[in-house]
């Protein structure tokens, strides 16, 4: 078993369906054989917003996943990764990364330092044994909030190579936490609501990633107040209803 073949255990254990991304990238391989499918996109944006779309059709309950080479894959990837950063949108990025002996010279560009101001989480990977914590790391990061990208690239020879199993430690999958307002605040929020002349409810992508539509709908109907979403949050609330408002600019 190769240590592609670890990773590839891993997402399946976390439940990913679909590789998405741009050769050359040793998971792909390892995908194949397993039950997750490869999908190879025109380039490494179009595989990203691929991801990015995957993620926020699930409403955050899965994850969009990509693996792209190292060098030129990733480098073309920045922008989109950015954007998905931008938008707070939990998508893991998996390229390949220079061999260790390679990793200090100039020009190489390794991800993991040049990713981290797009990325909730960036890490490099030259030890196979490190594997599952690693990845424990990446999907406690992807799970829980602020969701963002979450960055790991692996060395291509590390990829390659064949994993030592009686060295690996077993992988455990994260927990999702979830946080709960204040009592006092609900109640001096609900208060200003009852209070306010002309109040109007802007409903973003929390909405969305909490599945709290219904709610949102039952609360702007008791209140009789309007609804209006965010870009974000867009179809957190029906834009036919009598309440809707829209979406704001």
């Amino acid at each position: 078993m190769s240590n592609a073949d670890v990773i590839i255990e891993i997402l399946e254990q976390e439940g990913v369906e679909y590789l998405l991304g741009f050769p050359n990238n040793r998971l792909f391989n390892s995908a194949a054989s397993h039950s997750i499918r490869p999908i190879i996109a025109r380039t490494e944006r179009v595989a990203i917003n691929m991801a990015d779309a995957y993620t926020r059709m699930n409403n955050g309950r899965k994850f969009g996943v990509v693996a792209v080479q190292d060098g030129p894959g990733i480098e073309a990837s920045f922008g989109a990764v950015a954007q998905a950063y931008g938008d707070n949108t939990p998508i893991l990025m998996l390229p390949g990364a220079h061999a260790p002996l390679m990793q200090d010279y100039d020009p190489q560009f390794i991800a993991s330092r040049s990713f981290r101001d797009i990325t909730k989480m960036a890490g490099l990977i030259n030890d196979g044994r490190t594997i599952p914590r690693k990845f424990e790391m990446a999907f406690s990061a992807l799970k829980n909030p602020k969701s963002g990208p979450v960055l790991l690239e692996t060395a291509a020879n590390l990829l390659w190579g064949q994993a030592e199993a009686e060295l690996i430690p077993e992988y455990t999958s994260p927990g999702r936490y979830s946080s709960m307002a204040d009592e006092s605040d609900v109640e001096r929020i609900f208060e200003a609501l009852l209070e306010a002349k002309r109040p109007v409810i802007i409903a973003g992508q929390g909405v969305l990633y909490a599945e709290a539509w219904h709610e949102l709908k039952e609360l702007a109907e008791l209140l009789q107040i309007p609804v209006t979403t965010t870009l974000l949050g867009k179809s957190a609330y029906p834009e036919t209803h009598e309440l809707a408002l829209g979406t704001a600019g």
